[in-house]
C-alpha cells in the first residue's frame, strides 16, 4: 500500500517561498527586470531560455537533495517546476514587462 504525503499548509508556504526568493534572485541576476518579477508566475514568464534552463535545473537539484531529509522542500519544488513547465510550455518566449523591454525595443529600432 502507497501512502500519499501531505504536507502541513504552513510550512509548504514556506517552503515555496524560499523558492520564489531564490528564483527572483536567479532572474534578476539574469537581467530580468524588478517590474517582470512581482511574482512567481510573472517570473517565470519573463525569463530567458537559458535562466529557465538553469531554473530548472536549480529546482531538480533542491527536489532530490531534500527529498528524505526535507520531504515537504521537496513536494514544493515538484509544485513550482509543474507551475514553470506550464508557464514555459504556454509563454515559450519571455514575456516582458518592464522597462528592460522598451529599451530593447529603442536598440532595435
Amino acid at each position: 500500500m502507497s501512502s500519499i504525503f501531505c504536507p502541513d499548509p504552513a510550512e509548504f508556504n514556506r517552503c515555496v517561498s524560499q523558492l520564489c526568493f531564490k528564483i527572483e534572485s536567479v532572474a534578476t541576476r539574469a537581467g530580468v527586470s524588478e517590474a517582470d518579477c512581482t511574482d512567481l508566475e510573472g517570473t517565470l514568464a519573463a525569463m530567458p531560455p537559458l535562466v529557465r534552463e538553469r531554473t530548472e535545473m536549480m529546482l531538480n537539484s533542491i527536489q532530490i537533495q531534500t527529498e528524505y531529509k526535507d520531504p515537504t522542500m521537496s513536494f514544493a519544488a515538484r509544485y513550482v517546476l509543474k507551475l514553470a513547465a506550464d508557464i514555459w510550455e504556454e509563454n515559450p518566449h519571455a514575456m516582458v514587462h518592464g522597462t528592460s523591454q522598451a529599451a530593447a525595443l529603442r536598440k532595435r529600432g
